[in-house]
Order: structure tokens, then C-alpha cells, then sequence
């Protein structure tokens, strides 16, 4: 009579419970991951211009393709250059309002590497040339690449 009472309870065809371990959390790796989080919601917006390499990663592209997008991308990055110094030719435009202002973020580290190597002519700066003659050199050597022929 026991053991209709326990039945009817259900407590005799229950499962015996087995109590699941915890995972165990690693504060140092949270802490990492909050640090990749704030740095993201700093960094992020510049990030971008690593895209087309992140998925072409993503998808197991060759050397060679790797190589075809990053003369690609020095390409633009050369347009972007030539837009920048022309548009220094122009003094009434306002650098501090947009798009001047993101031009000069992208443009203005490179540039300035080179400004004043070579003394201006009739003031104008040409030591800029010397940056545009390296990036043009980099980027045919990153096409030879691309063909899988040898860079020099």
C-alpha cells in the first residue's frame, strides 16, 4: 500500500536528479572581453577599412588575393591622398567641419611623415611627392604579387 502511495505522488517514477556542474568564470577573461568591448565602442568606426581583409580571411583567400586587395586598397588610399592636397589649393574651405575633417584624420598621419623633406618651391611643398611615389611603388609591387610574379 506503500508503494501505491508513492506512485501516485509520482516520487517513485521520477529520474534521480544529478546536480550539473557550474560553469566556472574566468574574471581575467571577462575583464579582457570588457576591455575588446570599450575598445570597439572607441576604435570601431576605424576598423572598417579592415573588412574586405577580415572576410577574405573569413572565406580562405590565397596570398595572392590578399595581396590583389591590399593594392586595391592603396589605390583608394592614393585617391583619398590627391583630394586631400588639391583641396589645399582652396583656403576657404572650413577644415574643421565634415568631410574635411575625416579626409584629414585618414590622410594627415601619412602626409605629414614627409612635409618638409625637401624645401617648398615657390611655396609649394613637394616633399609630399615622395610619399605618393611610395605608395605608388607599394602598390605595384603588391599587384606583381597578386599575379603570384616576383615583387621587384
Amino acid at each position: 500500500s506503500s508503494s501505491s502511495s508513492s506512485s501516485s505522488c509520482g516520487m517513485a517514477d521520477a529520474p534521480p536528479t544529478v546536480e550539473q556542474p557550474q560553469p566556472q568564470v574566468d574574471q581575467q577573461q571577462v575583464s579582457q572581453a570588457q576591455a575588446f568591448q570599450r575598445h570597439l565602442a572607441k576604435h570601431g568606426k576605424h576598423m572598417a577599412a579592415l573588412l574586405p581583409l577580415a572576410s577574405m580571411a573569413m572565406v580562405g583567400g590565397g596570398a595572392e588575393e590578399m595581396y590583389g586587395t591590399l593594392a586595391k586598397c592603396l589605390d583608394v588610399y592614393s585617391v583619398l591622398l590627391t583630394v586631400r592636397v588639391l583641396l589645399t589649393w582652396f583656403r576657404n574651405i572650413n577644415w574643421n567641419s565634415e568631410p574635411f575633417t575625416t579626409l584629414r584624420l585618414f590622410t594627415d598621419p601619412f602626409l605629414s611623415m614627409f612635409r618638409g623633406i625637401i624645401p617648398p618651391i615657390g611655396g609649394i611643398d613637394l616633399s609630399i611627392m615622395i610619399g605618393f611615389f611610395l605608395l605608388s611603388f607599394v602598390s605595384k609591387m603588391l599587384k606583381r604579387m597578386s599575379f603570384g610574379m616576383s615583387p621587384i
